[in-house]
């Protein structure tokens, strides 16, 4: 099974999947990643991604033929685990269902929790920060910044 991880902009995707131990994280924008993973043959695409268990690909939507390519690699070589990512889920999808019907799990990423924010402490934490949590959402990557960090246009 490949997951298929979709979340919002600024949800720590990327970082949450970068930093996995062990994972070979590769960002699909690039158009070395691309061109690497642009052949729909087994061998060739093992020896691009090495010899990892865990392969990282960020915006895979960006990969021509990403379904047909991920249905390669999960047949070729079961042992090796697949997270497929994007900030596009419908796009994501729509490139990867038929292709990889019954071999995909999909899983999102949301946003912090009110639940989440106020912990062991309580909600009461949460009333002086109302109006920044309202400004700009309960991003992890934006949470706990000054409003200049997290709106940097400004």
């Amino acid at each position: 099974m490949a997951p298929a991880v979709s979340a919002r902009r600024r949800s720590c995707r990327r970082f949450w999947l970068s930093t996995r131990i062990g994972a070979r994280y590769l960002n699909c924008d690039l158009q070395s990643v691309q061109l690497g993973l642009g052949v729909q043959e087994a061998e060739p695409l093992k020896a691009f991604l090495g010899d990892q268990d865990l392969v990282v690909l960020d915006e895979a939507r960006n990969i021509p033929e990403i379904g047909k390519v991920l249905k390669i690699l999960v047949d070729t070589y079961p042992q090796m685990q697949i997270i497929a990512t994007g900030s596009s889920a419908f796009e994501l999808a729509d490139k990867t269902s038929a292709a990889l019907t019954g071999r995909v799990y999909p899983f999102t990423l949301y946003p912090l929790s009110l639940q989440e924010i106020a912990g062991q402490d309580g909600y009461s934490v949460i009333e002086p920060r109302l109006e920044h949590l309202m400004r700009f959402g309960l991003y992890p990557s934006i949470f706990g910044e000054s409003e200049e960090e997290a709106h940097p246009t400004r």
